[in-house]
């Protein structure tokens, strides 16, 4: 039922980027996301040992479903400010997730506050980020450290090579879609091609993280490792 539930939303996801401009666009768009949370849940059902990690990255995927409505609807008061702190609020349970079965490195830390000093100055020198730049700025920050962190997932390749795909993917994708959203929003026109690739992008890193769920009964906190921020 994960598989079907997850090809479904690819057909909402064409239909959302046909509707693109349209009032159309805001139905599929949240139709989309209701198949990438449903997709966590079925497979989580297929996989139900980690209760935790599961519990953590479901939390992310419906703060992913509300961030999408809420961006999709301009009519809301400060619609941006919400659905971009719905997204780092989401993201920032993604982090807890892949920490409570990896470890802490405090490198990750200083990496993802260069990578956002790097998109401040991009967009307060190259790009027209206006007054959301501070945003901008903390929500690299968040999906710079959630990457970094996924990538420690790695140690699982080994005996869990599906889950170590799916989730380090979906991850990695992600940030891709992040960068093009950032040029999307920036830009001063409308862009149906850039929309187009970051739709795509997002959806399939959301999409590969809840099917990720299926496969996560070898995993198991006590793989964890003591080494902490020293590292």
């Amino acid at each position: 039922m994960n598989i079907l539930t997850f090809f479904t939303m690819y057909y909402f996801v064409y239909e959302t980027i046909l509707s693109y401009g349209t009032d159309d666009k805001l139905l599929f768009k949240t139709i989309s996301s209701i198949c990438f949370l449903l997709c966590g849940i079925f497979s989580f059902k297929k996989s139900p040992k980690t209760k935790k990690y599961s519990l953590l990255i479901l939390i992310g995927l419906f703060l992913g479903l509300v961030g999408d409505v809420v961006l999709s609807s301009p009519n809301i008061k400060n619609y941006f400010l919400i659905g971009a702190s719905s997204f780092a609020i989401g993201h920032i349970f993604y982090i807890l997730a892949f920490l409570s079965i990896t470890s802490f490195y405090i490198r990750d830390v200083i990496i993802s506050l260069i990578g956002s000093y790097g998109v401040y100055f991009i967009f307060s020198n190259i790009l027209n980020a206006g007054d959301n730049i501070i945003i901008f700025c903390v929500y690299s920050f968040i999906i710079f450290f959630m990457t970094l962190q996924s990538l420690h997932l790695f140690k699982f390749r080994k005996t869990n090579k599906l889950f170590c795909f799916l989730a380090i993917l979906g991850s990695i994708l992600f940030i891709l879609s992040d960068i093009v959203l950032s040029f999307e929003i920036s830009l001063p026109y409308p862009q149906a091609f850039l929309s187009m690739i970051n739709l795509s992008l997002y959806y399939t890193a959301q999409g590969l993280i809840a099917l990720s769920l299926s496969c996560t009964n070898s995993l198991s906190s006590s793989n964890k490792s003591n080494n902490t921020s020293n590292k």
